[in-house]
């Protein structure tokens, strides 16, 4: 498993590697930043860290708030976002654990969520879904590790990504206190040819860190309860 200390070692090379790769404006990162961190996290504890959120709280066997479950299939709101997930918990033995619960050793989730998200200059749609692994939900620091893909759609104005993640989450405070998601984005506003962005998010307990092109930072504040 790795550590937190090689998951921002990782982070931190991503950053520091990253280099303009595009003819993006200062503007247009701005814009790209904007939505990408209100997709971070929505209102009502939705959006990307909601997602993992409510699958380690499934894990648990825990069911979020105002969430149901039906035919495996836990779907609920959070906001205006749609949340859908499907949860698979594994014991130390390699068999399937139903319930989840205090046997599980791993918890593998196929999540989906959307919902309307705004800016001063466009109003979309944010998609997003993904599949990731929740090591040890039971014990006090776990590990969440995945990829995840985005779809922000203005019409003509398009922003896309895939990332790959890694979160250490300390149950004991109820946070996501180290870790990232590194990004590969494509922004495409039907005035030019689309254009590829690296990203990365680099994230502590109150601040996740979104550096494009190795040449545009913005912090978003957290709230640092994020385990309800």
């Amino acid at each position: 498993m790795r550590t937190p200390q090689r998951i921002l070692a990782v982070v931190s090379s991503l950053a520091v590697g990253a280099c303009a790769t595009s003819d993006v404006v200062e503007s247009e990162y701005d814009e790209v930043a904007r939505i990408v961190g209100a997709g971070i996290t929505t209102a009502e504890h939705g959006g990307e860290l909601g997602a993992f959120v409510d699958s380690a709280m499934l894990a648990r066997d825990q069911l979020p708030a105002g969430f149901k479950r039906e035919l495996g299939l836990v779907s609920g709101r959070h906001g205006d976002f749609e949340h859908r997930y499907f949860v698979v918990c594994v014991g130390a033995d390699g068999f399937a654990v139903d319930p989840c619960g205090p046997g599980t050793e791993r918890a593998l989730v196929f999540g989906a969520w959307s919902g309307p998200l705004g800016t001063a200059t466009h109003e979309g749609t944010l998609r997003r879904g993904g599949y990731w692994t929740i090591t040890d939900p039971g014990r006090a620091t776990t590990t969440i590790a995945g990829d995840t893909w985005f779809e922000y759609d203005a019409g003509a104005y398009r922003i896309t990504d895939y990332r790959d993640v890694m979160l250490v989450v300390e149950m004991d405070y109820q946070a996501i206190t180290a870790g990232g998601m590194s990004a590969a984005i494509t922004l495409e506003d039907g005035a030019a040819e689309p254009r590829e962005i690296v990203g990365d998010i680099a994230m502590t307990f109150r601040t996740a860190t979104i550096t494009l092109d190795g040449v545009h930072t913005t912090e978003v504040e957290l709230n640092p309860i994020l385990l309800r």
